[in-house]
């Protein structure tokens, strides 16, 4: 034990004067945020700010301030010079005393029911530029607020977004689905109430499902940071060729039938039409004819019989098949 306390002791005075050490993790940036300005109504700008401020949490390696409450954090003085400012520059000096390492201003307005959101990243340092360093507008249309406003953070914040996440989660399939995000197994899914979530970095993802008896899927998909998606998974049950086969032996015998059936009932009318009641039959129509053709009508009522127990057998058959059938792997096709 002194020896380990004689070498943690080397290691915290000795190194540090050779200017040897361990690297600190790096310091959170501290971004200030003013509220957003503009011709909007209060109540829209509020939504837009809370907006940005949710996409802007979700980055890793800042530190959000906000500066809606400038007002307890200046002097008289500087807090009556940021309200009369009128450029990034004013404002930028007047927040001068407050430590931050970049600054977010912004406004919503447009005409009508039309917003546009313009925003400007600036230095936080005072002796810095008063240029922005990243300037943006967009429209707020019928888009995703949520993404929208992700992916304006991903502009404004490139090189933490790449450490950002997004969520994907993954709801559905069919029983024992197997599902694989980029390669690699994410876990099984097993109908409709499961789900699978999973946090993603921000881009482009690829995505298969595989399940017993389905066809399988491949999906592309573009997730932004901070973004919750939500995928329901749809797999392609993968028939086999059974119940289609058992429908065509059904509806093959019921045709068969349906002329065995009509031929029976030609010799009987013939029958009929060549020997009226209480009168002699028509020539041709003598006792041996008679006796084939009852032979042949006696025959093939019974045949035309078992041929429609067998068509309604094979149609009930391919129907239940069909309904209950589990699907074939596509390796047991031929």
């Amino acid at each position: 034990m002194k020896r380990r306390a004689r070498a943690t002791l080397a290691v915290r005075w000795v190194l540090p004067l050779l200017g040897v050490g361990v690297a600190a993790p790096a310091e959170a940036a501290r971004v200030g945020v003013l509220p957003l300005g503009g011709d909007a109504p209060e109540a829209e700008r509020a939504a837009a700010q809370n907006e940005l401020r949710t996409a802007l949490r979700g980055l890793p390696g800042l530190e959000l301030v906000e500066l809606e409450g400038a007002a307890a954090l200046l002097p008289p003085a500087q807090l009556e010079a940021l309200n009369a400012c009128a450029d990034d520059a004013c404002r930028k000096a007047a927040l001068s005393t407050i430590r931050t390492d970049r600054l977010l201003f912004g406004d919503l307005d447009g005409p009508g029911d039309r917003r546009i959101l313009r925003l400007r990243l600036l230095d936080g340092d005072p002796s810095g530029s008063a240029d922005p360093k990243v300037r943006l507008s967009r429209e707020l249309g019928a888009q995703d607020r949520g993404q929208l406003f992700s992916e304006v953070v991903a502009e404004l914040f490139p090189e933490e977004v790449k450490l950002a996440f997004a969520t994907l989660v993954i709801r559905g399939g069919a029983p024992e689905t197997l599902v694989a995000v980029d390669g690699k197994l994410v876990g099984p899914l097993d109908g409709d109430q499961a789900e699978l979530v999973q946090r993603l970095t921000p881009g482009r993802h690829h995505l298969e499902a595989r399940a017993p008896g389905h066809r399988p899927l491949a999906q592309d998909l573009e997730l932004t940071v901070g973004q919750r998606r939500v995928l329901s998974l749809a797999l392609e049950k993968n028939r086999s060729v059974g119940p289609y086969v058992l429908a065509g032996v059904g509806v093959l015998a019921a045709g068969v039938a349906t002329g065995l059936g009509l031929a029976v009932n030609g010799r009987v009318s013939d029958w009929e039409a060549a020997c009226p009641a209480n009168q002699n039959c028509a020539v041709g129509f003598d006792r041996a004819r008679y006796d084939d053709d009852q032979a042949f009508v006696d025959q093939g009522r019974f045949s035309t019989n078992a041929l429609w127990a067998v068509a309604g057998v094979a149609l009930t058959s391919a129907v239940v098949w069909y309904l209950f059938d589990p699907g074939v792997d596509e390796e047991e096709l031929p």
